[in-house]
Parts: C-alpha cells; structure tokens; sequence
C-alpha cells in the first residue's frame, strides 16, 4: 500500500462581478440628472477632460466653486471641461442646491 493521496483542493468559484451602474457612463463623464450628478465624486489625472452630460431635458449648470456667477444653463446636450491643475474642484447646478455643500454637488480631484 502506498501512501495516501490528499484529497483534491476544491475551491468555489469566484463571485460574478457586480453589473456595472448603466448610469454611470464613459470614465470621465458625469452625467448630470434631474436632482443628482452620476459620478458626483470623481478622481482623474492632470490634463484629462471631464464631459458632463445633460439628461431628461431639465435646466441645469455646473458652476466651480470661485466662479464669477453661475455657468450657463442647459439641458439635453454636454459641456467639456479640461483640467490642468492638480487640485479639488467643487461644483454644484445653482437651481438645485444652495450652496457647496447640499443638494446638487460634486467634486473633480485632479491627480
């Protein structure tokens, strides 16, 4: 008689991944929804260009904390915003929050 053999490992297989949020969009985009930015925290590299995309044909704007008034309003299209400065940029739409901190905000922090 030979040795005995130990039995074969059996591990379970690996857990699906999670489906992705189809809301979510390209990497770099942050769509912005009638009471909500998607993606509303977003974290890119220097140089990279963020798109924020208008849906369901509300007026909204993306204003940056320090701006000289409020951004131009839209709805049903895009604005591209490239950003070249390492640092933390605050934004909120002026219709649906008061200030920086509640209602529509978000933030680009820029490695």
């Amino acid at each position: 008689m030979g040795a005995k053999r130990p039995p074969p490992l059996i591990t379970p297989p690996p857990a699906p991944a999670p489906a992705p949020d189809p809301r979510l969009g390209p990497p770099y985009e942050v769509r912005v929804y009638p009471d909500e930015f998607i993606r509303s925290t977003l974290t890119i590299p220097k140089g990279a260009t963020v798109s924020f995309e208008f849906y369901y044909n509300v007026v909204h704007n993306v204003t940056f904390e320090g701006a000289d008034g409020p951004a131009p309003d839209h709805s049903n299209r895009y604005i591209k915003v490239r950003f070249d400065t390492a640092s933390t940029f605050r934004y909120r739409c002026t219709h649906h929050s008061s200030d920086f901190s509640h209602g529509q905000v978000g933030k680009i922090v820029v490695q």
